[in-house]
């Protein structure tokens, strides 16, 4: 049989959740006040060996791949006042080879139930734009968080890696799956059972139409969870049979105006709107634990 198909091809990839390793330490400042700093790095390691049946040429060794690395900075002064910054390194990627400022904001608040988060943030456009970077289930994010208007509206095959033909839009933001803006945050639970958390933000958006006045960008989104919450801005991929939760989530909104040309029109521009249902199932068994997640968008 010719061709490159299938004869003598084994691609084996270790990933193991893939291999992460965590840091931190923590500092108390005065009565009230810490400081924590820490570091994530994710490793990968990919083992290839193949042969080409036509010209019996072998390619063959081991790759081992810095997947991602996080520098983070966090702390509170007081009760009512935390911070968050965090550099970002994503060796996989083009545009990825130098550290960058992924987060940078202050969160102001007396109770949990209304917190204002000012800077720069992940916009609530979905459960999976807001699983921590450093706590995915996967390699990657799945290919469906490349249409988010932050992620440049592609279609993104391969663990994220890679897009598909005729996707580009062209549009693009500053900070890759960030934006600038406020967001209004609450967390609140009715009883042991039931869990709510609410946001609502205004951004800055994608700034690319310039011949009309700019627009805002807006987003709104609530989740309720049962059994155990999940009571931070932020979700994990998994949490490995720590927690008993189900939780359904509703992105209402992510709406911007005026975002690029219309390619038919040159008098006029085109909007983005999109809306997401998503729902995350972690539940323990035996001595294991079953974790899934369900998105449905619509752009």
């Amino acid at each position: 049989m010719k061709g490159v198909c299938a004869i003598g091809l084994l691609i084996i990839v270790l990933v193991a959740l893939p291999l992460r390793s965590m840091a931190g330490v923590t500092w108390k400042i005065g009565d009230e006040g810490e400081l924590d700093f820490g570091l994530s790095v994710q490793a990968l390691a990919r083992l290839t060996d193949f042969r080409n049946p036509n010209t019996n040429d072998a390619d063959s060794g081991l790759d081992l791949i810095l997947r991602r690395a996080l520098l983070r900075l966090g702390g509170n002064y007081t009760d009512y006042f935390r911070f968050f910054v965090q550099a970002a390194a994503d060796a996989s990627t083009a545009d990825g080879a130098g550290l960058r400022l992924s987060d940078a904001n202050l969160n102001v608040h007396y109770k949990e139930i209304a917190q204002l988060i000012m800077g720069l943030q992940k916009p609530p456009v979905d459960r999976e734009m807001l699983t921590s970077d450093d706590a995915l289930m996967t390699i990657d994010r799945p290919g469906i968080t490349g249409y988010k208007l932050t992620s440049g509206l592609r279609g993104k095959v391969e663990f994220d890696t890679a897009t598909l033909r005729n996707t580009n839009s062209g549009v693009s933001s500053p900070v890759r799956d960030r934006d600038i803006g406020a967001t209004l945050f609450g967390v609140y639970s009715f009883s042991d059972m039931l869990h709510f958390k609410y946001y609502a933000g205004l951004y800055e958006g994608i700034q690319k139409h310039t011949e009309n006045e700019d627009q805002p960008r807006y987003t709104a989104r609530v989740q309720v969870n049962l059994f155990d919450p999940e009571p931070g801005y932020e979700n994990l991929g998994t949490y490995l049979g720590t927690k008993r939760t189900i939780a359904l989530g509703w992105s209402m909104v992510d709406m911007q105006n005026n975002v690029v040309k219309n390619a038919r029109n040159n008098n006029g521009a085109e909007y983005f709107s999109a809306n997401t249902v998503d729902l995350f199932v972690e539940y323990p068994v035996g001595p294991g634990s079953v974790t899934s997640e369900l998105s449905v968008e619509h752009t």
